[in-house]
């Protein structure tokens, strides 16, 4: 159980890098993409840690969505209600835990709606962080209207506990509306 502490321990003081947290839900992102995660989010990040027990063998696989969040302001967590496939996964808000070392493929997408709660028609993206590096987005431009989406797919090399973390961003402080939102993780090799 102590390698377990110890590896959780080291995602949160990861996500810390030193720098102060806030008691919210808000996230800070470093000049250098590096995510600072709140006081709150390590809490729970540390009741998952008795979980993280290193799976041997079989899949992992993830799929869930959410619906209609609204939100402004800096990098925020998404609310992933429904949970199509969960098998051999540390799955909560939207931070993903590695059950064992490999080669995992994430995939995000989103549907960006502003006619429905005041949403902003600028760009809108939901970041993805692997312990809190930044390493990608799906991004639904300005140019798109009213209604926009916004895909990405990476294949990342993960170590057993390390996490992998969905955020949506928008630069101009008004409210951000996804209709729609799916996040897809499984194990390649």
């Amino acid at each position: 159980m102590n390698t377990i502490y110890y590896s959780i321990l080291t995602i949160l003081l990861t996500f810390i890098l030193g720098s102060p947290c806030y008691a919210n839900d808000y996230m800070l992102l470093s000049k250098d993409k590096k995510l600072i995660l709140p006081n709150s989010i390590e809490f729970e990040l540390s009741k998952f840690q008795y979980q993280a027990m290193e799976s041997v063998g079989g899949p992992v696989a993830l799929s869930a969505s959410g619906k209609n969040h609204v939100s402004s302001g800096s990098l925020s967590f998404l609310e992933f209600d429904t949970t199509y496939t969960n098998i051999s996964t540390i799955f909560f808000r939207s931070i993903f835990i590695a059950p064992r070392d490999g080669l995992y493929l994430f995939t995000i997408s989103f549907v960006k709606d502003s006619y429905f709660n005041n949403g902003t028609t600028e760009d809108v993206s939901i970041k993805l962080f692997h312990n809190s590096n930044y390493i990608g987005q799906a991004l639904s431009g300005s140019g798109s209207g009213s209604t926009g989406t916004g895909t990405y797919t990476v294949i990342v090399n993960l170590n057993f506990a390390d996490s992998v973390i969905a955020l949506v961003d928008s630069k101009d402080g008004k409210n951000r509306h996804l209709l729609e939102y799916n996040l897809s993780a499984l194990l390649i090799e």
